[in-house]
């Protein structure tokens, strides 16, 4: 007997079965007409574009990769080894990516990237996730 004194347990309310069939509909088109993101689209995209040399710095991911001495060869291994951390797909910029992978050297690099719609793939910035920003790779720290 359950906790709420049912036999077989909690009670349900049945599924509304226009709502099933709507819900089926909407996860199954939405990606395509851009309401949803499908998961690791961008990486994807990021990869093929990085194996085919399609990819391009920001003033600013130079500045900052060279303040980290994070090479072009250490981004291209960690986007192509990565994965998505953070899509953006509705960024008013355009969509981007927060990229998560390792470099030559074992070391986690984030990899902010855009422009998925044009020819070259825009790496926004790059930098190694630290503390206060960052718990690890993965996690960001919770402000107090």
């Amino acid at each position: 007997m359950s906790l709420d004194g049912h036999k077989y347990g909690a009670r349900t309310a049945p599924a509304n079965p226009l709502l099933v069939v709507m819900l089926l509909w909407y996860y199954s088109i939405a990606p395509f007409l851009g309401y949803i993101e499908v998961p690791g689209e961008f990486l994807d995209m990021a990869q093929s574009r990085v194996r085919q040399d399609r990819f391009e710095f920001s003033q600013h991911a130079q500045r900052e990769a060279a303040a980290e001495q994070i090479s072009v060869d250490d981004v291209k291994q960690a986007l192509l080894t990565g994965q998505e951390l953070e899509p953006y797909p509705h960024d008013a910029r355009g969509p981007s990516c927060l990229m998560v992978g390792q470099d030559e050297h074992d070391r986690w690099l984030h990899v902010l990237c855009g422009n998925f719609d044009r020819g070259n793939v825009l790496i926004i910035t790059v930098y190694l996730p630290q503390p206060p920003k960052w718990q690890d790779p993965w996690t960001r720290r919770v402000k107090p």
